[in-house]
């Protein structure tokens, strides 16, 4: 089976800010809560003299970092326009606006955009989906001995429309000045965050796997069932071939919202507060799998006393999961409890 991309590593993935409200002055950075973890990651964190700077003066007049601060300054005052933008940014600037790993169906406007054409192109595409209000930036920084300058950004993953994640997320930014202009933009998630904005735009299977733990974990009925899955829904819990006949009807195989219900009872003779989601990973359009573990332990306190993982595999189809599988890690102790 591929590897499960586990939700407590960091990723890499490139996209572009959204929107903002530029401070006053430069800011200065003075924690390392998000930053720290995720430039260790990527292994630059070593060049940073401090990612605490003493103020906007400590910046000549063409600094990375006053070139940087303009760029923001510019994005929430006049916008980009063809007159403003031969000065900010070089002819060959390239803005990297990619999907992350957990997304299968990439919205349109995730895409490569360069130069001034392609920068204006990628503003009046955001600007006519996203809702940049809650955008704050949080700090800017140069990378000591490079042309690179960092910066923290937050904001609330909000669309035009009014649909919104409700949650702020952080990212670290990162550009690279040649001269007094921008030459490049690339920004860095945590995992758990990746995904989040362009589900918003259309929901990936990984974000309709998230949504029934979330709902599996405050209990199933007909109603909240039925956006998320489908009428056909097969839910297959039966054991390994070869393996001893299952001892509870929670092993075996369910179909429809009707039969997801009948095992959520099935269900309820474990104690599932072991259970931890270790992590998941899109591996094609319409698949998901996803890694468990737990320690089997029934209510009445009987255990195996050993942590097992378990796979699973989803299938998302039009928004709906269609069909569950399950690779138990540790069956035949399961079983054995019984």
């Amino acid at each position: 089976l591929p590897t499960v991309i586990r939700s407590s590593d960091v990723i890499v993935t490139p996209r572009a800010p959204s929107g903002m409200i530029a401070p006053a002055k430069t800011t200065a950075v003075t924690t390392t809560r998000i930053v720290a973890a995720l430039l260790a990651t990527i292994g630059i964190v070593a060049t940073i003299a401090s990612f605490t700077t003493t103020s906007a003066s400590a910046f000549t007049a063409e600094s990375p970092a006053d070139v940087v601060s303009t760029m923001y300054k510019t994005w929430s005052t006049t916008g980009f326009t063809k007159d403003n933008l031969p000065a900010l940014i070089t002819d060959d600037y390239k803005l990297s606006f990619a999907c992350s790993p957990f997304v299968a169906s990439c919205p349109a406007l995730y895409k490569e955009y360069s130069g001034v054409d392609g920068f204006l192109e990628w503003q009046a595409a955001t600007n006519a989906v996203f809702d940049f209000k809650s955008f704050q930036m949080v700090g800017i920084a140069p990378l000591a001995g490079t042309n690179k300058v960092l910066v923290e950004a937050s904001f609330i993953p909000t669309l035009v429309g009014g649909k919104t994640t409700g949650e702020r997320l952080y990212q670290v930014h990162e550009w690279t000045v040649v001269g007094t202009k921008v030459s490049s933009f690339s920004a860095y998630v945590k995992t758990a965050d990746a995904g989040v904005q362009e589900n918003l735009l259309e929901p990936s299977p990984a974000s309709v796997v998230d949504a029934a733990f979330a709902q599996w974990a405050k209990g199933f009925t007909a109603e909240n069932a039925a956006p998320l899955f489908s009428d056909d829904y097969v839910l297959d819990f039966t054991p390994p071939p070869g393996s001893a006949p299952p001892k509870s009807k929670f092993y075996g195989k369910y179909t429809g919202i009707a039969g997801l219900l009948e095992w959520q009872t099935y269900c309820s003779e474990f104690d599932f507060s072991s259970f931890k989601m270790e992590g998941r990973s899109a591996i094609s359009p319409t698949e998901v799998l996803v890694e468990i573990s737990y320690i089997p332990t029934l209510k009445s306190g009987k255990t195996t006393g050993k942590r097992v993982s378990d796979v699973q595999k989803w299938t998302v189809v039009g928004g709906k999961a269609t069909a569950f599988k399950v690779w138990p890690g540790d069956y035949a102790a399961a079983n054995d409890l019984f």
